[in-house]
Order: structure tokens, then sequence, then C-alpha cells
């Protein structure tokens, strides 16, 4: 037995030292016969690490066999399920030897990522809160439930979690590119980029750091620094559509639009923020301006009525009034959720305005209503033209734009479109759509300016 003992224990050593394929040597050549629970454990680790999970599975449900209590044997074989893609295996085994051992934190933690992976955000929530209470200094499991709390709206909640987690650990560099998204979500854009540069500082060439620090250095129009970490997090493909239109948006290269996970992504992540930081903190004014344009256009109510990129639902109030039926269209399910909050919509969709135009019933709407939308269309030739089937006879738009000279649409440094007024009155007069009211007004402030815009009211005339 005092062989045994020893061989053990040189397995041991050689699994701390990294070296699991010589711990697999010394452990497979025990004597069938002479295994414990305890050894084939130990095999079960050592070929998990090594590379070879067939051989960690049958050691894990050898020592089950003969201790089937044995929550490390469970949680071996939760490990080999997820490296499989066999979720709902690795469920049942992370869940077994949680049962078993309930002080274990990595069973609570490794359960919340297969909970999370297969869409049960509650339950991860749940997994890694379990997790902190067993170890409160373990910043994987705080990282992970601050994302899923910041999905849910809880930022402030995340925040104080990833302040923790990089405290714990200040070598985490996935802690500090996480940290520095929340605060870029909340605004907080110069403390995101010394967040995400530590974070890069540590693990340098992170796509996702270096895409999140372009982020946060052209919210502070520092472009060109932008354009420069968007590069670099170019180089690790595969390279998304989002990442190759911000750069684009850089370097001046016309793109017709952004691609819909983009401008939802966005959307979604400002949702929680998004009236205070547009109405207060950058003087948005739209919505007022609208209930401008529409009395000018006073007449009787709009029997049936769109909002176009509805977001939060702002527009909702000025509408109300003058709606029979008020319908709201956003690509961001966060913004809907904000919008259905207001109670002012008869129903709200999700989708683009693109689908939601061409989805509709020719002739079937009064009024249509696209107030800080097309900033986030380049070419409005496909919309204009599907408006145009959308309303009725004598059907109104109301929209705005950002000014721009030239003559066609520009794509902008902060990813958003501006379009001339020789360009927007072309397209109206294509469309069998004339013009009845034309204001340029002050839009919103950008690094401490004003940007320039048209509000925008024509009627379908043909």
């Amino acid at each position: 037995m005092s062989g045994v003992t020893e061989l053990l224990r040189v397995a041991g050593n050689f699994l701390n030292e990294g070296k699991p394929d010589k711990a697999v040597e010394v452990l497979a050549a025990i004597a069938p016969e002479r295994h414990d629970p305890d050894t084939l454990y130990l095999l079960s680790i050592a070929a998990l690490e090594c590379g070879e999970p067939d051989l960690s599975r049958r050691a894990a449900d050898a020592c089950l066999q003969l201790s089937p209590k044995h929550a490390g044997a469970h949680f071996q074989l939760g490990l080999v399920a997820l490296e499989k893609g066999e979720r709902e295996r690795a469920h049942a085994s992370f869940d077994a030897a949680r049962t078993l051992a309930p002080g274990w934190a990595e069973a609570h933690y490794n359960l919340g990522v297969v909970q999370a992976e297969s869409g049960q955000f509650e339950e991860a929530e749940r997994s890694y809160g379990l997790a902190l209470q067993a170890q409160p200094d373990f910043p994987h499991a705080a990282n992970n439930l601050a994302n899923l709390l910041l999905e849910r709206g809880q930022a402030v909640s995340a925040l104080r979690l990833l302040r923790e987690a990089v405290a714990h650990d200040p070598q985490f560099a996935t802690g500090w590119c996480s940290l520095g998204r929340v605060l870029l979500r909340q605004g907080h854009s110069e403390e995101a980029v010394q967040s995400l540069r530590k974070s890069l500082s540590l693990q340098p060439d992170s796509p996702i750091a270096l895409e999140n620090l372009g982020d946060a250095l052209r919210q502070l129009g520092r472009v060109d620094e932008a354009l420069a970490a968007f590069e670099a997090a170019s180089l690790s493909p595969p390279q998304s559509d989002s990442l190759r239109f911000k750069l684009a948006s850089l370097r001046g290269e016309p793109i017709a639009r952004p691609p819909d996970q983009l401008v939802q992504s966005l959307f979604d992540d400002m949702a929680d923020s998004f009236d205070e930081r547009l109405v207060e903190q950058l003087g948005y004014r739209l919505p007022f301006e609208l209930d401008r344009l529409l009395g000018d256009a006073s007449g009787p109510a709009f029997a049936n009525v769109l909002d176009l990129g509805c977001g939060t639902g702002l527009s909702g109030a000025s509408l109300r009034p003058r709606a029979g039926r008020l319908v709201g269209v956003d690509l961001s399910p966060r913004m809907l959720d904000r919008a259905a909050q207001r109670g002012v919509y008869d129903e709200l969709q999700q989708g683009s305005l693109q689908a939601a135009l061409e989805n509709t019933s020719a002739a079937s709407w009064d009024l249509i209503v696209a107030t800080d939308v097309f900033v986030y269309v380049g070419d409005l030739g496909p919309v204009f033209s599907a408006i145009a089937r959308a309303l009725a006879a004598g059907g109104t738009l109301c929209f705005s734009v950002e000014l721009a000279q030239g003559d066609g649409f520009q794509l902008r440094s902060s990813g958003r479109y501006a379009h001339p007024e020789a360009y927007l009155r072309e397209l109206m007069d294509r469309n069998g759509l004339a013009l009845a009211h034309c204001r340029q007004i002050p839009l919103r402030r950008e690094h401490g300016e004003f940007l320039e815009g048209l509000a925008v009211c024509c009627r379908r005339v043909s």
C-alpha cells in the first residue's frame, strides 16, 4: 500500500508542476484492482488536462461506481461534457456536484456557464451568486454575473461587481475589459478608456477590448486613436460586419447602411440611460420639434400612425393625442421594453424600419414618423419608396436628418449619416411626396457643439 501512496504523491506533484501527461503515466500504472475513488478522480483530472477526455470520462465513471456521491467525479464528468458540447449532460453533472458539495464555488460557477449558454439567464444569475457566496474573491463569477445584470439594466450592480473583481485580481484582463464596457455604456468614456487600456496591457491582442477602446475613443472625438484601435482589432479574424462598418465610418468610405446587429446592440446598450443622456445631457429636442411640425400641419386626427425607430417612446407623448392607432417599431428589444412602460402605444414591433415598411399593407398609414432614425441609414432611396407605398393618399411623413453639404449622403466618423436638403427634395419628388415644412434645427450636442439638422414634414400627393 505504501508503494501506491508514493505513486499517488508523485502523480500529484506532476499535476502541480503542470505535467499532466506524466501524472497519467503514473496513475495508469497502478493496478486497476488497487484503484480507489480518489485515485480514479486524480486520473480523471490528469487525463482531461492532457487532452484525453474519453479517458477522463472512464476514470470518473469508474470512480462513481465505487463512490456514487463523489462530488469531484461528477464535476469532472461535467467538464468533459462541456468540452464535448454536451450541455444537458454537463448541466446534470455540475448540478450533482454542487448538490453534493454546496460550498464548492467552481461547481456553482460552471453550472452557471452552462445555464447562460443555454439561455437560462435567471438560473445562471443564481448560480453565479452562489459561487460568490462560497468564494467572494472569485473574479470570473463576478464578471459573468455582472454581464448578466448589465443586460437586465442593472448597471450600478454590474459596476460594483466588476470593480470588486479587479480589486481582488488586478491581473484579470477580462474583468478590466468588462468594466470598460459598462463605463462606456454609462457615458463615462474617459474612465472606460483607462480601464480598457489596463485590460490591453494584460492581454494586448484582445479584439474585444480593442474594439471597445475604439468605441470609447470615438465618443471622445479622438478619431485617429479610435481608427488605430479598430484597425488593431481587425487583425484578429473573423472580422465582424459591425467592425467593418466602424472602420468605414472613420475612413470616410461610402456604405449604404450599417448592419442591423450594430444598431440593435448600440441601442440595447443605451436603453437604460437613453432619455437622461439624450435629453438632459445632449439637449435633444426632436420630440418637441415634432409637436411643432404636427401643430403646423393641423387637421383631423391621424387614424393610423407608425413611429419608425420609436426607441424609448420619446415621441409617443406628442403622437398619442393625434393618433387613433399608434404603432412603434424598433430594432432594439430593450428600447421597446422602455417604450412599453410609457403606455402610449397600441402595439410595439421589433424589427428594422425597412422590414416594417415592406411587411405593411399599401396605403395603410396616415402618418409615418422617423425622428433621429435616418441618421442610421445612408441610402434613403429604398426607404422613401417603401414609405410612399405605405402612406395613404394625403398621408404625412415627418422625419429628421443631420444636415450635410454636397449632393449625396455622407457617413460621418460618429458612425451616423448626414443628408443634404437637395438630396431629400429629389427623393420626395421621385416618390410623389410634396414638401410641407422644412426647418433647420439644432439636433443635439456633440463634443460641446450642436449638430445642425433638418426637421421635415411632407405629404403623399400621388
